[in-house]
Parts: structure tokens; sequence; C-alpha cells
């Protein structure tokens, strides 16, 4: 938890920013992943879509900009107060994060995690004691006094291979448990994240089908998600279709794959044909 005399620290330290302002760093990376992997794309919309996790690697936090602007984007500097100041050197990269808000599950009301927006992406250029000006070289939304940095990486720490669960054992359709973005209409080109993870067998790639039940009516399909990335009991998804506003707590399924052109749908024997009419 971030106190609020850690946070007077950070920003109290004003002599040492005198030092970081002016100093730069060469914009090489090092080796390893690399910002310009999450530049564009869909690599870059997968990164900075969020996802729901608890228990988030801490860094520190961004204590401030060099010129006191409340928003920072692109090419502008950030001083960060750093956790470990010892095990950070010019030239590292971390993620700016923000948490949300705390995730329960619609129907049972358990805790599944914080909301986690990936604000952008800045590179260190020098360090003083236990700050450090850093360069945003990558941003996805506005960068604020307060928010967490962690380690830079493209594939999240917990990214495992799916469990091998089999998609037709899920006991019940999963939900959408949140949406990116509160407010307004929540429909094509939106993320949303849904109560279906690796155990369930979901893999980045695969689509959803968007279930709305209403009572009295028959289930009607109303859309369809591309899973973007997968936690152990969640996924973040990107809504790729939808024929009305979708809401928390709509039911999402494995799409179902048509059949073969020519082919009659799984589980239905064809007509018996009636035989050539030889002249």
């Amino acid at each position: 938890m971030i106190t609020c005399a850690w946070m007077r620290r950070a920003v109290g330290n004003l002599g040492l920013l005198g030092l970081l302002g002016l100093a730069g760093f060469s914009d090489a990376s090092a080796a390893g992943p690399s910002p310009e992997d999450v530049r564009v794309g869909p690599a870059a919309l997968t990164f900075s879509a969020g996802y729901i996790r608890s228990g988030m690697p801490y860094e520190g936090i961004v204590a401030r900009a060099r010129d006191d602007r409340r928003l920072n984007g692109p090419s502008d500097v950030i001083y960060l107060q750093l956790a470990k100041p010892g095990e950070v050197s010019p030239g590292d990269l971390f993620t700016v994060y923000r948490s949300i808000r705390k995730v329960f599950h619609p129907s049972s009301g358990d805790y599944l995690g914080d909301l986690i927006s990936v604000r952008g992406v800045v590179r260190v250029t020098s360090i003083a004691k236990d700050i450090a000006a850093a360069k945003i070289i990558r941003a996805y939304d506005s960068i604020t006094q307060g928010e967490v940095i962690m380690r830079f990486s493209t594939t999240p720490a917990e990214e495992a291979q799916a469990t091998g669960a089999s998609r037709a054992n899920l006991d019940s359709p999963g939900l959408v448990i949140d949406v990116q973005y509160q407010g307004g209409l929540i429909g094509q080109r939106n993320i949303a994240y849904v109560d279906l993870g690796r155990r369930d067998g979901i893999q980045p790639g695969d689509t959803l089908e968007l279930i709305r039940v209403a009572p009295g009516l028959p289930p009607r399909s109303i859309g369809e998600l591309q899973v973007l990335s997968v936690e152990e009991q969640t996924a973040t998804t990107l809504i790729a279709r939808s024929t009305e506003n979708i809401y928390r707590g709509d039911r999402v399924t494995f799409a179902k794959e048509a059949a073969p052109a020519g082919l009659p749908p799984s589980g239905v024997t064809p007509p018996p044909q009636a035989p050539p009419v030889v002249p």
C-alpha cells in the first residue's frame, strides 16, 4: 500500500530531480523484450487492453513530471520513486499501470482481482539515490503521479500453456464480469473481461459467443468476443461483433464451429438419396 508519508518523501526530493532532469541516455534497448514489440497492431492492443489480476508486482511509483504536468504522454520525462534503487540501471524499462477497481463476480460475489489498466512504458535515463528520471516511450493513456511501475515484459509472468481442460466439459457458460471503460454504450471494438481462463481451456485467439438471456424468452446470440490474453480464471477479450449493448452478466461460451459446406451439422443424419436413373 502506498502511504501518504511515502508519497511526500517521493515528491519532496526536489534537489535530486534537478540532478536528473538534463541527463540523457541512448535510446538503444537492452537485450530482451522491446517496446517495439507493442508499438502498433494486435500486439499493442493485447498489451494495453489490461487484465484482472491480484498480487501485482511493485517496483515504485510515478513521483512527478519534470514540468509538473498533470497528464503526460510520449517523449515526456517523468520521475520515479524506486522501491529497490540498487537493482535499477539507466536503460531499464518499466511498465506503468493503474489499479482501476476491485472486480467481483456478478453471480457469486467472489473477489476475482483488480482491473489493471496499462498506461505505458518508460525507459530510465538516470538515477540519483532512489529517484530516477525516465522517458515515456509508449503511452496508451495519460500517465499521472501516483501510478505504479513494474518491470517491462511483453509476456505476463503468470502466462502458461492451457491446462488441457476440455472445451466440451464446461459445466456452464461463463459471464462478462467487467468492461474496460464503464458508462455509455459498450459494443464492438470495446474491451470486455470474462470469467473463463486457462483452467477452462481458453487460449489467446479463441472466439467466444455472447448470449443474452431474458426471462420468458429463449437465449439469443448477440455477438462474438476475440480472446486477447488469458489469466488462470479470467480472460481479456475484444468485442469483435455485437448487435446490442453488452452488459456485465451477459453469458459467454465457446463459439460453435460451422459445418463445412455441403456437410450436415454434427449429429444429423443426411436424408437417403434416390438411386440414379439409368436411361
